[in-house]
C-alpha cells in the first residue's frame, strides 16, 4: 500500500489512498510490472487473478492508462 505527497500531479491526487501498486504477471508474459491494483486492501492476494481496465479520460502519467481488479467480481 502506498501513499503520496499532496503536491503530487492531478492523476496522483484523484486516487483514493491507500492504494496498491501491484506487479502483474499477464498471461504468457515472463516479465513482472507494477500497476494500480483497485481492490479493498484486505482482498490483496499474491497470486490472485485480475482483469484490466483502461482510463477512459486523458491523464498526466502512463501508470494511470490502465489499471487491474479482482478477476472474480
Amino acid at each position: 500500500m502506498l501513499h503520496f505527497s499532496p503536491d503530487s500531479n492531478d492523476d496522483v491526487r484523484a486516487l483514493e489512498t491507500p492504494y496498491i501498486l501491484a506487479y502483474v504477471l499477464l498471461d504468457g508474459a515472463d516479465t513482472l510490472f507494477p500497476h494500480l491494483l483497485k481492490v479493498a486492501p484486505d482482498s490483496a492476494k499474491l497470486g490472485m487473478r485480475v482483469k484490466v481496465h483502461y482510463a477512459d479520460t486523458p491523464v498526466q502519467h502512463p501508470i494511470h492508462l490502465m489499471y487491474f481488479t479482482n478477476l472474480e467480481t
